[in-house]
C-alpha cells in the first residue's frame, strides 16, 4: 500500500481518485506510523512552497519524511511535493526544503518572451537510459507551474527534462527518492507508478 501524505496542501483527493482508479492501494495519512508501515510514501502537492513546508512543519512531518526517505523507504513527490524534496527555495523569500535532492527552486525565466506561469502540455525527454521513468520517455504531461528545480550538476538532477522555448528543466528525478513535476491528475494515460 501506497501512503499519500495528507497536509492539506493540494491535490491529495484527487491524487487519492487517481490511484483508485488505477486500482492501486493508498490510505490518505499524516500519521508517521501509517507512513512507516506503507510500501512508499507520496508526497503531492499545489500551493507555494513555504506555506507547504509550514504544513509540514505544522504537523511535524518533516523529520519523518526525511528519516523515511534517508532509510531507504521509497518517496515519491509530485508538483509541489517534488520541489519541497530539494534543499530549498527562492519562492516569495528564501525557504529550507526537505533537503533530499541537491538543488534549489527557483522562478521560471521571465526574459524569454514566453508566458510565466507556464501551463500545458510538455514533452518529456529522458536523460538516462536506465531511469526508472522509462515510461514518461517521449510522452507529454501537463505543467503548471511558475518554479522549477535547478541542480548543481545537470547529471545529478533528472532522469527526465521537459523543454519549454528556450529553456529546459527537471521534471523527474531518481537519486535516493523520486519525483516528478507534472500535475499527475492532469497527465491521465501516464503513470508512473510501475517503475514507483
Amino acid at each position: 500500500m501506497f501512503a499519500i501524505v495528507d497536509y492539506d496542501t493540494g491535490n491529495t483527493r484527487n491524487l487519492k481518485k487517481a490511484f483508485d482508479y488505477l486500482q492501486v492501494s493508498t490510505i490518505l495519512t499524516a500519521d508517521p506510523q501509517q507512513l512507516a508501515a506503507a510500501d512508499a510514501v507520496i508526497l503531492p502537492g499545489v500551493g507555494a512552497f513555504a506555506a507547504a513546508m509550514a504544513a509540514l512543519k505544522e504537523r511535524q512531518l518533516v523529520g519523518v519524511l526525511q528519516a523515511l526517505a534517508r532509510s531507504g523507504k521509497p518517496v515519491l513527490g509530485i508538483c509541489l511535493g517534488m520541489q519541497l524534496l530539494f534543499e530549498s527555495s527562492s519562492e516569495y523569500g528564501e525557504h529550507a526544503g526537505l533537503g533530499l535532492l541537491s538543488g534549489r527552486v527557483s522562478a521560471l525565466p521571465t526574459d524569454l518572451n514566453v508566458k510565466v506561469p507556464q501551463m500545458g502540455w510538455n514533452q518529456n525527454e529522458l536523460r538516462r537510459p536506465d531511469s526508472p521513468f522509462a515510461s514518461i520517455d517521449a510522452a507529454y504531461t501537463y505543467f503548471v507551474h511558475s518554479y522549477y528545480a535547478v541542480c548543481p550538476a545537470t547529471e545529478s538532477c533528472g532522469d527526465s527534462s521537459t523543454r519549454r522555448p528556450g529553456s529546459k528543466y527537471c521534471s523527474a528525478s531518481k537519486c535516493d527518492w523520486d519525483a516528478v513535476s507534472p500535475g499527475e491528475e492532469w497527465s491521465s494515460r501516464i503513470t508512473t507508478t510501475s517503475s514507483f
